[in-house]
């Protein structure tokens, strides 16, 4: 029988494995650092060559402007920024040579393949989606058809699986906005024609909803719901938000066990900030809802009591005041996971058609982080709708309506700043309707896009590949 080891001989073992594994995650960390170092270094040195390639554009040999422009559009997404940048050039042939290399580049890193489009019925006039929790459902609200419908999607190629449309004209007719709580067990739909907040619960497992209880027309204090267009969810679950178009009224809803709604306030901003909010938005940490005012251009930020739910404002920031651009017409509203940048999207009833970037900050203040607009290098993008954004924080997706289009972003982690890759504008947008993307979802998961088109009645699946990107260097 072979002998057996002593206690002293197991702990040693124990604790050199111990010893082992705090240095192995340091490693795994430091690696990690190193190769975003790597990563760095690979695109300053490729912008470096880029901005040489550039200045050769101009070059008084033909050869070598040739040559110039077909390197150019080798080099991959660090490029971007430089070649963008001579689009200012005095020199035509420059700004003419720039136009194709980027057109070039941002096609190539878009990161999108379209794999289906699903058409039904229940899906006339589809202007807002969401996603389970667990990724397993998407859900869609289609206005004119006075439906929630409810897919099922396949998790390995994000195709859409039809479960069941809910259609009451009640309490959903006119419905543009459906968002699931955290925990996934119910939902909550904002209806314009209805005139109410309704909550549904939500079976996890199969996906379905059941209309449980509604708040509206008449709300509190003489206030009521003209013309509700969108809601969100507390994190925590205990309350529920809806904005009124008309009204700038923001409905306070209280969340009971039994799924019964309590409505708490009524609130209204004193300087009409809010009116024409058609979006809402919240942190991931609940302290902070955000609202869009698309009559005013305003972005407002509201302290949120989390044993209450009440709101105060704590900052309203206004396009054309102290340089912020890009918020006239706003009418979409996302924030990151990590709650330190948020990005809106703006044009879909006029106003500045584009998208902005603003960062969170600890004391609790938006700063502008910039934009990318239709008069800043934004192509083929108008009616600006909806918009999300990848949990992995690396890409900002923009409906554009009346263009029938979508717009692809990267973001930069550090300070949030957006980068434009490119514009869709195909049959997977809506391009043969007057109306096509309106929203936009990013499956929990991160593998793939869904595209609402409004008047096609019809979702776009795509597959989110991986962007073009060169590789870091090898490490010595």
């Amino acid at each position: 029988m072979a002998a057996r080891p002593s206690l002293m001989v197991l702990a040693g073992c124990v604790l050199l494995v111990g010893l082992q594994s705090t240095p192995l995650a340091a490693q795994n960390e430091g690696a990690a650092v190193q190769q975003a170092a790597d990563q760095k270094a690979a695109d300053e040195k490729l912008a470096e060559k880029a901005a040489a390639l550039v200045r050769q554009l101009d070059d008084d040999n033909f050869e070598r402007r040739e040559s110039a422009e077909k390197e150019l559009a080798t080099l991959g997404p660090a490029a971007i920024e430089v070649v963008t940048a001579a689009l200012t050039s005095p020199s035509a042939e420059v700004r003419q040579r720039a136009e194709r290399v980027l057109r070039v580049l941002r096609k190539a890193d878009v990161g999108l393949r379209h794999v289906a489009t699903v058409r039904r019925d229940e899906l006339t006039a589809v202007c807002g989606l969401t996603s389970s929790p667990d990724g397993k459902f998407l859900y869609a609200a289609s206005w004119q058809a006075r439906a929630i419908t409810a897919f099922r999607c396949d998790p390995d190629t994000g195709e859409l699986n039809f479960v069941e449309s809910l259609i009451d004209p009640e309490h959903l007719d006119g419905v543009t906005s459906v968002r699931i709580s955290p925990d996934g067990k119910f939902a909550l739909a904002v209806a314009f024609r209805s005139k109410k907040a309704t909550l549904l619960a939500r079976n996890p497992e199969t996906g379905r909803l059941t209309i449980a209880d509604s708040v509206g027309p008449d709300l509190t204090g003489g206030a009521s719901f003209t013309w509700p267009i969108d809601g969100v969810i507390a994190p925590d679950g205990r309350h529920i938000y809806a904005a009124d178009d008309r009204t700038g009224v923001i409905a306070v809803i209280e969340v009971a066990a039994d799924h019964k709604l309590k409505l708490i306030e009524a609130f209204a901003a004193p300087d009409k900030s809010l009116l024409r909010t058609r979006s809402l938005a919240i942190t991931p940490d609940g302290k902070t809802l955000l609202a869009g005012g698309m009559e005013a251009g305003t972005l407002v930020a509201l302290d949120r009591d989390a044993a209450t739910g009440k709101l105060t404002i704590r900052q309203v920031l206004t396009s054309g005041r102290d340089g912020i651009k890009g918020l006239a017409g706003i009418h979409g509203i996302a924030v990151s996971q990590d709650g330190k940048t948020v990005y809106t999207c703006a044009g879909r009833f006029g106003g500045e058609q584009g998208v902005s970037a603003f960062r969170l900050g600890e004391d609790g203040k938006l700063t502008p982080q910039g934009g990318v607009l239709a008069d800043s290098g934004l192509t083929d993008f108008a009616g600006g709708n909806g918009i999300a954004l990848t949990d992995d924080g690396q890409n900002v997706y923009a409906a554009g309506t009346t263009s029938r289009s979508l717009a692809v972003f990267r973001t930069h982690p550090a300070d949030g700043k957006l980068t434009f890759l490119a514009t869709i504008q195909n049959e997977a947008t809506g391009a043969s309707s007057n109306l096509g993307a309106a929203d936009v979802e990013v499956s929990a998961d991160g593998k793939s896009v869904y595209v609402a088109l409004e008047e096609d009645g019809a979702i776009s699946v795509f597959a989110r590949t991986a962007a073009a990107r060169p590789p870091a260097p090898p490490m010595p």
